[in-house]
């Protein structure tokens, strides 16, 4: 973006309102921001009512940090505008250049961008023209830029801070005459229409606002909302240190910070408001951090890591607010999608990737075959027998996970060369993919500075070799080429890249190189896309999780902790709303279909086999047993899939709903409440989940609640354990549900009823009872109504047995299909025939 200073103030205000609007003199809108000319500062408003207020802007030049706070050295010299067109649309800008006192010859900008066509984000950019040197502080986790930067005003001790008292440390309202960024529905000819309001009128609106917002103050409301906020932080797709509670508040303290954070939420305790901050571009190099602020209490700051020691010209750090009025779930949902829209991140890699729709066979943390393998046995013979025992029992999985017992590794654990040892496959790894037909996900972790593959080892490929660190990092295209091709031979279809966080946080090179991160990560990622792979995340912190969004081959991350039998790594319902929102598959690790499994490395037994496979299945992510030989549950695996393998999931992965979340950061609330659907032929098959509530607790949702739409057609529905007991479920009708332990869990399912135009009759499809989804997409292809008949068309194995379950007037009836030698077949649900 080419970024021009304009000629006077007035041009930038008369810029500013044809691009937004006026919404801010009449206080409407969805996301809007003030911006005050003279100080440089800004403030967030949402529906009208301000929820952040600026905190100084900071900028390191030459191992010097200048700021906009008092005596803080940064001069705002002018405000200028620029306009373009890029991957959203046509944008305006608002550009603030500033300069260090005693360097006036460094041009340091800042920018506030809208987009015509869609009203509801901001981003908020740094500007860079030229090289600025010596920009690093000594602490990673912290920033040594930050724009934007937003108060955090924390209550005193047993009382609440007076927000009115606090007006001198922000931008005042009445010294705004500059009204840049309100957002509104205004596009086209009004906009048009917009532009030929005089300069004089609109200063005249303004003025008008500002007695408006007087008599509001005078009347001794509070002009800020009670805020919740969900930030995610940590390994795992953000997961690991993820938070929730009230914003303004000690709370906020707990949010990871630095090189763990990730985007964050703030929603309104009373409506529906909510949007959603995070790093727009340049993720690999950018971190929020909350801290104490120059002028007192504590800020949130975005930037660039603090360790990072040059930012070279050209380079533009953006970070978005992205605005919602239907909810927490909707605004991560619109926030994904516009970052989609903008990398071109579709999702046809994680739709495709056979991982992801096919059941698998697991050795990783968890799992019992983790560092360990049948006693008088190597792993080639372990493998080997455990898909001849899931052979005999038809459970059909369709791959393998090798996990990083098979690989060399250097005197500290890291990746010397990324082969199977003699040791572990005495045939070499080829063998075992001839004798089990199973192609392979294969684990890798960080790269050791003993890795052969290094020039300065002997090897062939660039890497950067850090000594002190023990690590190293390959930074030559050619490398990711060469060793995923080679991978290919012994049955490579998923490269499963683990240890993220631990490869990017731990070097020097990477945290004080600007542009290396993310030239690591998309070198992996078109190796991979060369050679037809996949890739899985594992411990990637959120940064890593966004920079996917430039790395379509990218198609499933874990969502959760390593699995251990017993552990609460199951709880993904939040963490899947990022993944899904990026256009990732949500995983959440392997797990156990038995209780107890003899001589296992963690001495643990899993109590609620069930309900990690509930779980699994809903994720829409890999499903991955992990037992001993003899000791699957082949009944409950089978819940997952059809007689292939193929996984009956949903449409979208099941995801915590706003009740829970809203509840949990302000007030004491256990549940996990999630739900999903699938969406057949224009019909909607809910399906709600709920576990892990206290005794006695009570959790009571309508289908607005569950994310089933305003307009929710009349239907009914039934727990998947008692499926005679249904009731009626429809606009205006909530679901109560009592007694969601781990076991039993609460999973109800939701069917419309449907009403034959001609005899009347009201059908109710329950579909496949036994299994998790009864009806999925994966299965259900079709669903025609006629005058005469339901036609619901099925899919599945060559020959497979389904048995479809249906009411007709109350009555229920059950019928088997025979699949035909295509595995496709139509059931005739008035008549109750299977034609095949």
């Amino acid at each position: 973006m080419e970024i021009t200073v304009a000629a006077t103030i007035a041009a930038v205000v008369v810029s500013a309102l044809i691009a937004c609007g006026d919404s801010a003199a009449t206080g409407s809108g969805g996301l809007a921001v003030d911006v005050d000319k003279k100080s440089g500062g800004y403030r967030v408003f949402v529906g009208g009512v301000p929820w952040l207020d600026s905190a100084p802007t900071f900028f390191t030049v030459n191992g010097k940090r200048y700021s906009t706070g008092a005596g803080g050295g940064l001069k705002l010299v002018s405000v200028g505008s620029d306009a373009g067109r890029d991957q959203l649309g046509p944008w305006s800008a608002t550009v603030f250049l500033y300069n260090p006192v005693d360097r006036p010859e460094t041009d340091l900008r800042v920018a506030f961008k809208l987009y015509r066509d869609y009203p509801d984000i901001v981003l908020f950019g740094q500007v860079f023209a030229s090289d600025v040197k010596r920009t690093n502080n000594s602490n990673r986790n912290d920033v040594c830029t930050g724009f934007p930067s937003f108060q955090i005003e924390i209550p005193k001790k047993d009382q609440d801070l007076d927000l009115n008292d606090d007006q001198d440390q922000r931008p005042k309202l009445q010294d705004f005459d500059d009204r840049h960024l309100y957002r509104d529905s205004l596009q086209g000819d009004k906009l048009l229409q917009e532009k030929r309001e005089s300069f004089a009128e609109l200063q005249k609106k303004f003025e008008q606002n500002e007695v408006e917002r007087d008599e509001e103050r005078n009347s001794g409301r509070t002009d800020k909302p009670e805020l919740g906020f969900l930030a995610f932080g940590g390994l795992m797709f953000g997961d690991m240190q993820r938070k929730i509670g009230r914003w303004n508040s000690e709370q906020v303290k707990k949010i990871a910070s630095g090189l763990d954070s990730g985007p964050l939420v703030l929603f309104s305790n009373s409506s529906s408001d909510a949007i959603v901050l995070s790093s727009f571009s340049q993720f690999m190099a950018a971190s929020a951090v909350y801290s104490e602020a120059e002028d007192g209490g504590m800020a949130v700051t975005w930037g660039v890591v603090g360790t990072m020691t040059t930012i070279p010209a050209h380079f533009h750090l953006w970070t978005i607010a992205s605005y919602s009025n239907q909810g927490i779930n909707k605004a991560i949902s619109a926030w994904g999608d516009v970052l989609r829209q903008y990398y071109g991140r579709g999702t046809e890699y994680r739709d495709s990737d056979m991982t992801n729709n096919y059941i698998g066979f697991y050795t990783d943390n968890g799992a019992y075959y983790y560092y360990k393998t049948e006693p008088g046995m190597n792993y080639e013979k372990t493998l080997v027998s455990e898909i001849k025992y899931a052979l005999q029992k038809n459970i059909p999985y369709r791959y393998v996970q090798y996990d990083s017992w098979f690989y060399y590794k250097g005197s500290r654990r890291g990746v010397t060369e990324w082969v199977a040892m003699p040791s572990i496959f005495p045939n070499g790894m080829e063998f075992v993919w001839n004798n089990t037909g199973l192609p392979v996900v294969a684990h890798n972790r960080w790269w050791s500075d003993e890795t052969v593959y290094a020039k300065q080892n002997g090897g062939k490929y660039d890497f950067v070799v850090e000594t002190e660190t023990r690590r190293a990092l390959p930074t030559d295209q050619s490398f990711w080429d060469d060793l995923l091709q080679q991978s290919r031979r012994w049955g490579l279809i998923v490269y499963e890249q683990d240890w993220l966080n631990y490869q990017f946080d731990g070097m020097d090179a990477t945290t004080s190189d600007i542009t290396l991160g993310r030239k690591w990560l998309l070198q992996m990622g078109k190796g991979a896309r060369k050679n037809g792979l996949t890739i899985q995340y594992c411990m990637s912190p959120p940064r890593h999780a966004l920079q996917s969004l430039e790395i379509p081959v990218v198609s499933q991350a874990r969502v959760s902790d390593d699995y251990q039998p017993g552990n609460n790594q199951w709880k993904i319902g939040l963490s899947s709303m990022v993944a899904h929102a990026l256009g990732v598959a949500p995983f959440k690790d392997n797990f156990w279909t038995t209780t107890n499994q003899p001589g296992n490395p963690y001495s643990r037994s899993e109590p609620y086999p069930e309900l990690q496979s509930v779980v699994a299945t809903l994720s829409t992510g890999p499903v991955g047993p992990s037992d001993r030989i003899n000791y699957s549950n082949p009944e409950l695996i089978m819940r997952s899939c059809n007689a292939d393998g193929l996984i009956l999931k949903p449409s979208k992965p099941a995801m915590s709903l706003d009740l829970q979340i809203v509840k949990s950061a302000f007030g004491k609330f256990t549940c996990e409440v999630w739900s999903t659907y699938s969406r057949i032929s224009g019909l909607l098959f809910g399906i709600i989940f709920a576990a892990d509530c206290k005794q006695n607790e009570t959790v009571t949702i309508s289908p607005y609640d569950a994310g089933f739409g305003r307009y929710f057609a009349e239907s009914i529905a039934f727990s998947w354990f008692d499926p005679k007991q249904s009731v009626r479920y429809a606009e205006g009708v909530s679901l109560t549900l009592t007694g969601c332990r781990k076991k039993p869990f609460c999973l109800y399912l939701t069917s419309p009823v449907i009403v034959n135009p001609k005899s009347l009759q009201k059908t109710i499809l329950y579909g496949e009872l036994s299994k998790w989804v009864p009806i999925s997409p994966k299965r259900v292809t079709g669903i025609h109504l006629s005058l005469d008949d339901i036609y619901v068309t099925l899919q599945g194995g060559s020959g497979e047995h389904v048995v479809f379950s249906y009411s007709v007037d109350g009555q229920m009836s059950h019928t088997e299909c025979v699949l035909s030698g295509e595995g496709t077949g139509t059931l005739q649900i008035l008549s109750g025939k299977c034609l095949s």
